[in-house]
């Protein structure tokens, strides 16, 4: 029997997917973390006990995730996955959502039931956020899967930013986060090269106008075109100690 999810499947749910990250096949999931989505899941029921589990993640308004998918060694082969699948792709159905994928290396499993393989670049960036503590994260190499459904019309709201929209080429790609800013004696000062930093002056200088000389990285370039800028340029904020 298939149904949704409640507290007390929680650390059931939490050992079938800790089986199948242990040999690299799914991302470990905190408890807390299956608490949290805890209304995402459904889980397969049988002689009273959680045999199967699965979830669906709303992406954007035309794109959900089939993620955490993992049954009991004795369901292998018998269905249970198909039948978790299926009724997450009802529930889509129902949310009227038309697009749904999933990240996998059961390739032939997913096909079977209507996925096709896509780049992934295709997919949203903003999904890449649960990439971040994965092993495997600069060497990704699971495949990504689509499957449309049938009968849900899409919106015409704009897609999700996908890794194309950024100029990636897959999740090995995008750069890990790094720190904005640094301290040090004269205060807080941005890190070279971070993205918060993206407006301050690149390697060699700051141009002061178009076809000017480059000041040097730091200088108050502009400030000091007037008096005002020039006495702000001079103070420094109190570091604290």
């Amino acid at each position: 029997m298939i149904r949704q999810a409640r507290v007390t499947d929680v650390p059931a749910i939490g050992a079938l997917i800790e089986h199948y990250a242990r040999q690299g096949l799914l991302l470990p999931k905190p408890l807390g973390r299956i608490y949290e989505a805890l209304r995402t899941f459904v889980v397969w029921e049988g002689d009273g006990r959680v045999l199967g589990c699965g979830r669906l993640d709303i992406v954007w308004e035309d794109l959900a995730e089939v993620g955490s998918l993992a049954v009991h060694e004795s369901l292998r082969g018998r269905g249970a996955g198909t039948a978790i699948v299926e009724a997450l792709l009802e529930e889509a159905h129902d949310l009227g959502i038309p697009r749904l994928f999933a990240l996998t290396y059961q390739v032939r499993f997913f096909e079977k039931i209507g996925f096709q393989v896509i780049p992934k670049q295709d997919l949203p960036h903003k999904i890449w956020k649960d990439c971040l503590g994965c092993a495997k994260y600069d060497r990704c190499d699971e495949v990504a899967m689509l499957r449309v459904l049938k009968g849900v019309p899409r919106s015409a709201t704009p897609l999700a930013p996908t890794a194309a929209d950024f100029g990636l080429s897959g999740f090995a790609r995008m750069p890990r986060p790094a720190p904005a800013h640094r301290m040090d004696d004269a205060g807080l000062q941005p890190v070279s090269g971070s993205r918060a930093g993206a407006a301050g002056p690149p390697p060699g200088g700051r141009r002061a106008a178009a076809g000017g000389a480059a000041t040097p990285p730091g200088s108050p370039a502009g400030l000091a075109r007037s008096p005002a800028g020039a006495a702000g340029a001079s103070r420094r904020l109190p570091v604290l100690r």
